[in-house]
């Protein structure tokens, strides 16, 4: 996948997010403090299968390294794999933190920008599998 398209959709997801605009209250509407809020229920198995594609991807990278492959992320080209794995767990960390804090104002967009996001991964773990069995 390529990786402006990627950023493009996660862009998109971010903009459109507030478009919706909520009806002004009446005097027999619940206000929004007394709703207590709920996370999605779509969210916690998506926080672990990013986890879980980004320890992939590190084991994938690892082995296609030892057999002699070259890094293609021009970011990684020359850094170590602890660098690698700091990155990692800072871009996992992000995600997560970026759609806790979004589903608070739009469930939708929380999920859809994990959704997006484990994607991305999935494209990244498939094309290192295909490297390796070459």
């Amino acid at each position: 996948m390529d990786v402006r398209r990627f950023v493009l959709a996660l862009m998109m997801v971010f903009v459109t997010g507030g478009w919706a605009a909520a009806q002004p209250p009446t005097d027999n509407a619940v206000s929004l403090t007394e709703i207590k809020a709920e996370r999605p229920a779509a969210l916690m198995p998506l926080y672990l299968s990013q986890i879980a594609l980004q320890g992939a991807d590190l084991y994938t990278t690892r082995r296609a390294l030892t057999a002699g492959h070259i890094e293609a992320n021009p970011v990684f080209k020359d850094a170590s794999f602890g660098t690698m794995v700091g990155a990692k767990l800072a871009a996992t960390a992000a995600s997560i933190y970026i759609s806790e804090k979004l589903w608070k104002r739009n469930r939708y967009a929380a999920i859809g920008m994990m959704l997006a996001a484990n994607i991305g991964m999935s494209a990244v773990v498939a094309n290192n599998y295909r490297v390796l069995q070459k």
